[in-house]
């Protein structure tokens, strides 16, 4: 895991402590950790990197078993991870 690499999450993640409850390990290799708010704009965005987004929520280290073309989803940040296939 390089965890200088970037990831996309959103500001109310970061700024608002949004529980992330979404982790999308996209087919290219990029990375978002999303929170439960819908409809985002491209100005809710936030990059920072995979080591930034780990310290930040150390429940995160299910990244280093999350293949390439998979999500992990959970209910809240209390809740295990569950692996599907990204839709």
């Amino acid at each position: 895991m390089n965890k200088n690499q970037y990831v996309l999450t959103t500001r109310f993640v970061i700024y608002d402590n949004s529980e992330i409850i979404r982790i999308i390990h996209e087919e290219n290799g990029d990375w978002q950790f999303l929170g439960y708010e819908e409809d985002l704009k491209e100005s809710d965005a936030v990059i920072v990197s995979l080591g930034e987004m780990i310290d930040f929520d150390n429940s995160l280290n299910i990244v280093d078993s999350l293949p390439v073309g998979k999500q992990a989803v959970r209910t809240n940040k209390q809740s295990p991870w569950y692996i599907y296939d990204i839709i």
